[in-house]
């Protein structure tokens, strides 16, 4: 899912990481970056932009929309199956 959020809407590493379904808006096809994620080493941290103008908006595409909400579905799918684990 991350190398299809970086190669189509072009978003760097960290911010496909750091996306959060709260924050994606399908209907709209609507995304707000709002954090990164960032690994130094053995670490990874999850933090804002490094600036305000890295807290964007972005407007996906159609084909990346039907991308998201496949995963999204999936993901519901995973979280059934897994239950209270």
């Amino acid at each position: 899912m991350q190398y299809y959020l970086i190669a189509f809407p072009g978003l760097r590493c960290g911010d496909s990481c750091g996306l959060r379904w709260t924050d994606v808006d399908l209907k709209n096809a609507t995304a707000a970056i709002r954090w990164q994620i960032t690994q130094i080493g053995p670490e990874t941290f999850e933090n804002k932009p490094k600036s305000e103008a890295g807290e964007a908006s972005i407007s996906p595409d159609a084909s990346t929309v039907t991308v998201l909400r496949a995963h999204k579905a999936r993901q519901n799918i995973e979280r059934l199956a897994a239950g209270d684990a």
